[in-house]
C-alpha cells in the first residue's frame, strides 16, 4: 500500500513523506522542470524484502505521485544519480550487485511518460558510484570509487558515459587507502571538477580537475587536522570552486559545515567553519541568482544539539559569510541529501525522515542568524610549496612560501611511512627509495606535522 501524508505550512509550501509498500525508503535526488512537475529518486527496502530497490516517481507541482518508473533489473540495487539530458529525456544511473558479488551499473533514459532505453554500462564493473550530473552536451559524469584487490583499498573513479549507456572513458586515481569521489560538475570553463574524500591519517576533503578526456589537469589536499569530508561543489564568477562538506571537531564536539575556496589554477583562498552547538553538515551548494550561495543539509542547531537533525538552508555572500539560516525542525531524525533551488525564492529539500521518504517545498523563508562563524578572522591562506624531483641526484627539493622543515616523513600510497629523512637547505635523499607514489610530511623544528603533497619515484 501507498502512503502520502501532505503538511501544509505557508501558501504553496508543502511537506510530502512517501513509503510506497516499503519497510525504509530514502530521497537521494530531486529535479525540479520549469513547469513544476518534480523528478524524485532514491531506494527502498520493500516489505518484507531483504534486497534494495531503486525507485523513481514523477510528481505534479504540489508533490503527488502521477508515475512510478520501475527498471528491468532484480537483486540488490543502489541509487545513483539523474540528470536532464536534454529538455525532454532524464538519464538516470543505477547500480546492482550481481549474485556473483559483482556490482554492475546501468544506464536509464526516459521521458514523463516512459522508459525509452535500459543499458548495462559497460567497463563499469565493481565501481561503486554515489552521483552524477550532465555536461553541456548531454554525457552524464558519474562519480564514486573503485574497489581494487589486495592492499590497495577504494580508488577515486570518474566517467563519462553517453546515452543510452556508453562508457567513452573513465579515471582513476589512488591517493590513499581509502579515495573517495563525492561529486562531478563540469565547469565555467568546459573542465571537469571533482570534489571528494581522501583517507591520510585522517579524512581531508580532495578537489581534483580533469580536461574533457579524462586527464588530471590538477588535485588539491586540504590538510586539516580533523576528519574532514567535501560533500558538494558550485563556481562563482570569477571562476573559483566552492566546497562544502562536514569537519568533526573544529567548531564543537559534533560535526560543523566546512566552507572552503579555490582558485580556479587547484590554490586554497581560505576555508572555515561554520557551526553552533549541535551537529551540522552541508550536502550541497548551489549559486544564488543575484550573488553568492545558498547552502542546504542538516542540522539541530534551533535546539542546542538535543533534538532530531532537521533540514536547514544558508545563504553566503561572496566572502563565503553567513547572511542567516533558516532551520524547519522535524519530529525524527531527517537528513537532508539534495536541494533544488529556483530563483533565490523557492527551495525544495529530498532526504530520510521516520524511515520515510520526504519531499519539503519552502517559498521565501525568513532567514536569522544562528550559525556561528568559527574561522572568519582566521582565514586559512594557500602557503605555495613546491616539490621537485631530482633523478640524477635522488633527492627532492621542497620550497615553501613560509615553513621550514626539519625532517620529513614519506608514506607510501597504503598509508604505510616508509621512511624518516632530514631536511637540509631544503632538500632530502630519496636514495634506495622502492618505486611508487609517496606522501610528504613535513615536521617543523616544534615537532608540528603537516601533509606537504606527493611525488612519483621509478
Amino acid at each position: 500500500m501507498f502512503a502520502s501524508i501532505q503538511i501544509c505550512g505557508l501558501a504553496q509550501d508543502f511537506s510530502r513523506f512517501y513509503l510506497d509498500t516499503a519497510e525504509l525508503q530514502t530521497a537521494n535526488n530531486l529535479i525540479v522542470e520549469a513547469n513544476g512537475s518534480i523528478w524524485l529518486g532514491g531506494t527502498k527496502l520493500p516489505s518484507g524484502g531483504n534486497d534494495l530497490v531503486a525507485w523513481l516517481y514523477r510528481l505534479d507541482p504540489q508533490g503527488n505521485v502521477t508515475k512510478r518508473f520501475q527498471f528491468p533489473i532484480f537483486g540488490s540495487q543502489s541509487w545513483v544519480g539523474m540528470a536532464k539530458i536534454d529538455t525532454q529525456k532524464l538519464g538516470v544511473i543505477l547500480g546492482q550487485r550481481t549474485p556473483f558479488g559483482i556490482i554492475e551499473n546501468w544506464m536509464a533514459v526516459l521521458d514523463s511518460n516512459q522508459l525509452l532505453s535500459f543499458q548495462k554500462i559497460e567497463g563499469t564493473e565493481n565501481a561503486i558510484l554515489d552521483h552524477c550530473s550532465a555536461d553541456s552536451f548531454g554525457n552524464l559524469l558519474a562519480c564514486g570509487f573503485i574497489g581494487i584487490p589486495g592492499p590497495s583499498g577504494n580508488n577515486i573513479w570518474i566517467g563519462k558515459i553517453s546515452a543510452p549507456g556508453i562508457l567513452k572513458w573513465d579515471y582513476q586515481n589512488y591517493l590513499s587507502p581509502n579515495d573517495h569521489a563525492a561529486q562531478t560538475k563540469e565547469g565555467p570553463d568546459g573542465r571537469l571538477y571533482m570534489v571528494g574524500t581522501i583517507a591520510n591519517q585522517g579524512y581531508n576533503p580532495y578537489l581534483a580537475c580533469l580536461d574533457t578526456s579524462g586527464n588530471l589537469v590538477w588535485d588539491l589536499v586540504i590538510n586539516t587536522p580533523w576528519n574532514d569530508g567535501s560533500r558538494a561543489l558550485d563556481f562563482d564568477s570569477l571562476g573559483r570552486i566552492w566546497l562544502v562538506g562536514e569537519s568533526s571537531t573544529h567548531a564543537g564536539p559534533e560535526f560543523d559545515t566546512e566552507l572552503a575556496i579555490v582558485t580556479s589554477q587547484g590554490e586554497l583562498e581560505w576555508q572555515q567553519w561554520l557551526g553552533a552547538s549541535g551537529q551540522e553538515a552541508a550536502f550541497d551548494i548551489q549559486k544564488a541568482t543575484n550573488s553568492g550561495f545558498w547552502v542546504g543539509g542538516y542540522s539541530n542547531a534551533t535546539t542546542g544539539g538535543m533534538g532530531p537533525v532537521s533540514p536547514f538552508l544558508m545563504r553566503l555572500n561572496e566572502q563565503g559569510n553567513s547572511l542567516g539560516e533558516a532551520f524547519w525542525p522535524q519530529t525524527a531524525p531527517s537528513p537532508v541529501y539534495d536541494l533544488w533551488v529556483d530563483g533565490d525564492s523557492i527551495f525544495y529539500f529530498c532526504g530520510l525522515s521516520n524511515d520515510r521518504a520526504f519531499l519539503l517545498k519552502r517559498m521565501n523563508p525568513q532567514l536569522s542568524s544562528v550559525f556561528v562563524v568559527s574561522n572568519s578572522e582566521q582565514k586559512t591562506i594557500s602557503k605555495k610549496i613546491s616539490i621537485q624531483v631530482h633523478s640524477e641526484t635522488e633527492t627532492i627539493s621542497l620550497q615553501s612560501d613560509d615553513d621550514a622543515f626539519l625532517s620529513v616523513n614519506l608514506f607510501d600510497s597504503f598509508g604505510k611511512m616508509s621512511r624518516k629523512q632530514p631536511v637540509i637547505r631544503g632538500i632530502f635523499s630519496v636514495a634506495g627509495l622502492s618505486a611508487g607514489v609517496y606522501w610528504i610530511e613535513g615536521v617543523s623544528s616544534l615537532g608540528e606535522k603537516k601533509i606537504l603533497g606527493r611525488f612519483s619515484w621509478n
